[in-house]
């Protein structure tokens, strides 16, 4: 049965809908949240990773290899690997998965388990380092990558395209990609080693600006207005400062919830400010006195829920800043040397994903999937391509009415704007919607028996 959405969720589409009830048969109730839905025994999960979810719903998880599992938390494929995966998978158009590990080896697979090329970065360095960074995928398929302290470009066939050499020292940095293709890297400046501590390059790889500082994000956040926020910076697409906000120690990558407040994860706490970098709640949320730098990004859904993991635990955890619900495994609030972190994800349904030291775990969310925030999970979206992705259009078909049908390929709580037009220089406002799945279709019920018509779907 469809489950009606709010009459006051932002730019779902809605219509009439019908309920049937036959005899004594009722419809069974939906989960609490905070209740485990299932868990699935992954070999070996990596700390600090966050599950990706593809267009289809498979889940892929690092371990001791890359597990794919189908949305009931059945495993569908493993791969093995002799070295630690590090990092989360990221997931490219064509069902494509990079994933890298500790080798210094970045991979690329099929969507069934097979390797299609993989690259070796260390190979081509002159110091060791392990391959923390998860990749970015630019709009024409790129492949960037950090190793080392050195940004890689790759073709998506695993060529080099080309490779720049950042002075923000050797630390496990995650590239972000702007709308205009401009890649953002965080770096840690003065503060560890010399340099800036802020990079944007242009998609060939020659500098656009770079800012000094000293910031502890692992990658940029990107604002709907295009603004780069990195702790504690915001920067405007220029380069210009807009503000510097109040610096937490540890403080992770950021994400952005519906009213632009910033949440972000370190040291066991969760922090916010507000979209002008005025600080607002910060403190340990349901921790013991002592606190685990471990590296987490929390994630925001529809309702404003926010997500955050800490101590084999994940935590709801209202915008006000208190705890609606736990969900905690193993180990969980016990000596910090046998700590567990990861990072949640939320998928389409409002499921919460998250890794934890015996297994991945699903857990009944709020039921909505993600905010339409601009940036409210690690990487952006499910696939974690460290960009807001461009709606890539589908058929287009006239229904018996008359009225067309317009489908298009989204992201889950991505909001989309569709516009239509007779003649492709004038258009005109048609609807707003927040994708609920990897597919989303759009009626125009004022086309009956109209001539010729175009339309097109933008992001904000």
């Amino acid at each position: 049965m469809k489950r009606q959405q709010p009459a006051n969720f932002p730019g779902v589409l809605t219509g009439t809908a019908f309920f049937c009830f036959f005899g004594a048969t009722s419809v069974p109730a939906q989960p609490l949240p905070g209740t485990l839905l299932w868990k699935s025994p992954v070999r070996g999960l990596v700390s600090q990773s966050c599950p990706a979810i593809g267009h289809d719903g498979t889940i892929y998880a690092l371990g001791s290899g890359l597990t794919a599992l189908a949305p009931d938390g059945t495993i569908k494929w493993a791969t093995a690997s002799e070295w630690g995966l590090i990092g989360s998978p990221v997931i490219a158009d064509d069902g494509t998965i990079y994933f890298g590990n500790s080798d210094g080896v970045l991979h690329a697979a099929t969507p069934d388990g097979a390797v299609k090329w993989s690259y070796d970065f260390q190979a081509e360095l002159t110091y060791s380092t392990y391959f923390h960074s998860t990749p970015a995928l630019g709009a024409d398929g790129t492949v960037y990558c950090m190793k080392g302290g050195t940004l890689f470009a790759l073709t998506p066939d695993g060529g080099k395209k080309w490779q720049v050499r950042l002075d923000g020292g050797y630390q496990p940095k995650s590239p972000v990609i702007g709308a205009d293709g401009t890649i953002y890297v965080t770096g840690y400046g003065n503060g560890y080693q010399e340099g800036p501590g802020f990079y944007a390059l242009n998609p060939d790889g020659t500098t656009k600006w770079k800012a000094a500082g000293s910031s502890t994000s692992e990658a940029a956040m990107i604002g709907l207005d295009g603004k780069i926020y990195a702790n504690p910076y915001e920067f405007t697409p220029a380069g210009d400062l807009v503000w510097t906000g109040a610096s937490y120690a540890g403080g992770e990558s950021a994400v952005r919830g519906l009213d632009g407040t910033l949440y972000s994860g370190g040291n066991g706490q969760l922090y916010s400010l507000s979209a002008a970098g005025a600080p607002g709640f910060n403190g340990s949320i349901g921790m013991n006195a002592w606190h685990w730098d471990g590296r987490t990004v929390p994630a925001v859904d529809a309702s404003g829920m926010i997500y955050y993991y800490s101590s084999n635990t994940v935590f709801a955890v209202t915008s006000a800043g208190s705890v609606a619900w736990v969900c905690s495994g193993p180990l969980a609030f016990v000596t910090p040397w046998v700590i567990f972190t990861g990072i949640p994800t939320v998928g389409p349904d409002g499921t919460v994903y998250a890794a934890f030291s015996d297994g991945l775990y699903a857990i009944q969310g709020s039921g909505q999937p993600l905010a339409a925030s601009g940036w409210p999970t690690f990487g952006q979206n499910l696939r974690h391509t460290g960009k807001v992705e461009r709606p890539v259009p589908g058929p287009l078909a006239r229904r018996p009415d008359g009225n067309f049908a317009i489908q298009f390929a989204g992201e889950p709580g991505q909001a989309y704007t569709v516009q239509k037009s007779a003649d492709l220089a004038n258009w005109v406002y048609h609807t707003n919607l927040v994708a609920r799945g990897a597919q989303a279709v759009v009626t125009d019920l004022t086309a009956t028996n109209a001539g010729t018509r175009f339309y097109r779907v933008t992001t904000p």
